[in-house]
């Protein structure tokens, strides 16, 4: 499986890297906690059961419009209950993460990767039109009790910033490829 992604530029990386030092400061779940050399603030834009070469050309293409402007706005909670294997609702696993603020551009630049794919993935339809919501985590599976501590750990909203390069994210070879 592949993700297709939206890295930041210098300002806008480091403001969410500042964001992950400051939850781990507060011994809370942070992105800052993974230290593989690929670990870096992206944007996905979607997923992908595979990505062979006429897609990568595809997407190159798509790649070649870039820098994209970004804002990165107010933190966002996303919440989901898995259920236990006995099916009753599992503990709350709740992801933060910054809001990017969709433009025109942003939103068409999606929907063209999504276009580019041969086997786009999208079980829960969160990259569907209407369905995405564009985002850099911050952390995963705070308990509502973390909430509250972490929305006092973390600074204002980053400073604007840009959308620089697009990378495929081979999520079983554990392999970034730069696209374009």
């Amino acid at each position: 499986m592949y993700s297709v992604e939206l890295v930041l530029d210098g300002g806008a990386d480091t403001a969410v890297r500042a964001d992950w030092a400051s939850l781990m400061r507060a011994g809370l779940p942070s992105q800052g906690r993974h230290t593989g050399a690929s670990n870096r603030p992206h944007l996905t834009l979607a997923l992908s059961a595979t990505a062979p070469e006429p897609v990568r050309v595809r997407l190159a293409a798509i790649a070649a419009g870039l820098p994209l402007p970004v804002r990165l706005g107010a933190v966002l909670i996303f919440g989901n209950r898995p259920p236990r294997e006995d099916g009753r609702p599992g503990r709350p696993a709740l992801v933060l993460a910054r809001l990017v603020v969709p433009d025109p551009d942003l939103l068409t630049l999606q929907r063209q990767v999504l276009a580019a794919l041969d086997e786009p993935v999208d079980r829960h339809g969160t990259f569907a039109a209407g369905g995405w919501t564009p985002h850099v985590t911050l952390g995963r599976r705070f308990t509502a009790d973390q909430v509250a501590a972490a929305l006092a750990a973390l600074g204002p909203d980053p400073l604007p910033g840009t959308l620089p390069r697009l990378r495929l994210w081979d999520m079983s070879g554990h392999q970034e490829h730069w696209v374009g």
